[in-house]
């Protein structure tokens, strides 16, 4: 299994997939699952990536099989921003597009206003950047406590998967989520429920996308005010799609993407 050496508390589980035409140079895109998430949430995406870039997923800390901190870490964006950067240094990355779903848009908008020189673009997949008055609720800490991992992420899959998803499908999702440790999810959340990177949004320089689906719930909660705050980014709304886009939607998000990324190289 391949996992870079962080630095003294991290090994990072990574993939790393390259199916370009090895005499051609090509870019890297990296991949960054939200909370309680994965590498294998991106498996959609993978191979239509990786034909033409080199193609990272990643487990963040405390997720998937990377290293799990012992209870009392101390989470924040920008820590996980540090983490990732960390994977770019021991990959020998120098630059790469991002590509953030939920908590990992937060953490790749991090990367992009700390590292800009690392970054060619940045694209919200679902993502929100404030968590204090969207749903789900700054208490969702508390009722994992209380409840459980298990009845609180299968609450909460109405929101991720669209009604015609198979049940199949929504299981396997729901089953990655609550093989994370509880400790993490509880003090994950806790910390995410004070998350406001309003002030951070309109200094991000780098090229911007935002995807979201016509009916997904973080169109109106979370993608079209990101939109509003970030003046050099672009709003992309996915026909007919609910749910989180990235996972309903996979190939109309990389036709949007690559569209968007290409149209940046041009100007």
């Amino acid at each position: 299994m391949p996992k870079a050496r962080i630095d003294d508390t991290l090994e990072m589980y990574y993939e790393d997939y390259d199916f370009a035409d090895p005499w051609r140079k090509h870019e890297t895109v990296v991949l960054h699952a939200g909370n309680l998430k994965d590498h294998r949430l991106w498996y959609k995406w993978v191979p239509l990536l990786a034909q033409e870039y080199r193609t990272i997923t990643l487990d963040a800390r405390g997720h998937g099989l990377s290293t799990v901190p012992e209870p009392g870490y101390d989470w924040s964006i920008g820590g996980f921003a540090k983490d990732l950067k960390g994977l770019f240094d021991v990959l020998k990355i120098e630059r790469a597009h991002l590509i953030g779903e939920t908590t990992g848009g937060p953490v790749t908008l991090q990367f992009a206003r700390d590292y800009p020189e690392r970054t060619q673009s940045v694209t919200q997949c679902s993502a929100y950047f404030k968590h204090n008055d969207a749903s789900p609720t700054p208490h969702d800490h508390e009722h994992i406590a209380k409840l459980g991992l298990t009845a609180w992420v299968q609450s909460k899959m109405y929101r991720r998967v669209s009604p015609e998803s198979d049940t199949g499908y929504a299981e396997w999702y729901a089953s990655i989520m609550t093989g994370t440790a509880q400790h993490v999810a509880v003090e994950t959340l806790r910390y995410l429920g004070t998350l406001d990177m309003t002030e951070m949004l309109p200094t991000i320089d780098a090229p911007s996308l935002i995807l979201t689906g016509e009916h997904s719930e973080t169109r109106s909660q979370w993608s079209e005010p990101m939109h509003a705050l970030m003046p050099k980014s672009k709003l992309a709304i996915v026909p007919g799609v609910s749910g989180f886009v990235q996972h309903t939607a996979p190939k109309q998000c990389v036709e949007i993407w690559r569209e968007f990324v290409n149209g940046c190289a041009g100007s």
